[in-house]
């Protein structure tokens, strides 16, 4: 499987819970690992790295976590991903996504997106604060703005739709 992490850097990953390995750039990598619900602890090449799921979409094949208390996105290609890639044909799920909502609890600093206003994938929407933390978040994919449900300076909880799309 491809990851790529925060639209940028790329690596291939296999793992093998079982026998408490990860493959990385067909290195393979022993992974000490300790797991609790949403929260993972590890050990890797020597120093402890503690990560949460914040949010978890199937559908875009997309990962936000918290790593070492930085937040990374992590998107996610199988190989039959990149075969209809590759042909042309977009993912097998890219189902029309029709909402935005909050990745995590957090104040909104600024909106940038306006109703009727033509967004891409990946635009900027709004500015998200979240453990003294400011936070892009992006559409996840080209559309109309059809309503925004926040303001800037109000206080959104996890899961809450901010911003619907036509």
């Amino acid at each position: 499987m491809k990851a790529t992490v925060n639209n940028a850097t790329a690596f291939e990953v296999s793992s093998n819970i079982n026998s408490k390995t990860v493959v990385l750039n067909d290195q393979s990598l022993p992974l000490d690992l300790l797991q609790n619900g949403a929260h993972l602890h590890f050990v890797w090449k020597g120093k402890s790295v503690n990560v949460e799921v914040l949010s978890l979409s199937k559908e875009e094949k997309k990962v936000i976590l918290k790593v070492n208390n930085k937040t990374t996105e992590v998107r996610l290609e199988e190989p039959l991903d990149a075969l209809l890639n590759s042909l042309g044909f977009s993912s097998a799920n890219s189902a029309k996504i029709k909402q935005v909502k909050s990745p995590m609890p957090g104040l909104v600093l600024s909106i940038s997106a306006e109703v009727g206003k033509e967004i891409k994938k990946d635009e900027p929407l709004l500015i998200l604060e979240a453990m003294k933390m400011e936070n892009v978040i992006k559409s996840p994919t080209d559309g109309v703005v059809k309503s925004i449900s926040v303001n800037a300076g109000q206080a959104v909880e996890k899961g809450s739709v901010m911003i619907t799309f036509e």
